[in-house]
């Protein structure tokens, strides 16, 4: 319904104010060809392979003390039983907290690609701004969000927008 209005709403200021010149971009099509914007999604693809790595450790530290616990369940005493399956539950409440405070919904990866992300999408906003300022667009919409129903190929502007980014 929105996207109706909005056309609706651009076709009475086309008929009001003359010829309007609108453009779109692929974001998709951005993210995955600007360099940098490449480096900083490997970046983060590396950061997370590190953490799973931790993850991993602490899993593999849980299931050697549950392996112990059972194979060595007959020769220990109720205490040093208990005294090993409570080291086993701290383990498994640390790796908890671990994933949480990494993949949880504000944990570090969300701040990581936050961080990475966030210089590469202001170059991307300001060379979309200037592309579409140097060229005499009145509106550019992204493509691949779902808000643009149909356009001429004339009107894509992301080539011109990754060749600013890429200079």
């Amino acid at each position: 319904m929105k996207k109706v209005l909005l056309v609706a709403i651009l076709a009475l200021f086309a008929s009001l104010f003359g010829e309007l010149k609108l453009g779109y971009i692929n974001a998709d099509k951005i993210m995955t060809e600007y360099s940098e914007a490449k480096k900083a999604q490997e970046d983060l693809r590396k950061w997370n392979m590190e953490k799973e790595k931790e993850a991993m450790k602490l899993q593999e530290e849980i299931k050697k003390l549950e392996e112990e616990l059972k194979n060595m369940s007959m020769m220990l005493s109720d205490d040093k039983k208990r005294e090993k399956m409570e080291n086993g539950q701290k383990k498994l409440i640390e790796y908890q907290q671990f994933k949480e405070s990494i993949w949880g919904a504000q944990g570090e990866f969300y701040k990581q690609s936050e961080l990475l992300n966030k210089p590469v999408l202001d170059k991307i906003n300001l060379a979309i701004k200037k592309v579409s300022e140097d060229n005499g667009y009145d509106f550019v919409f992204d493509a691949t969000n779902g808000s643009l129903v149909y356009s001429k190929s004339d009107y894509d502007i992301t080539d011109k927008v990754l060749l600013e980014l890429n200079k």
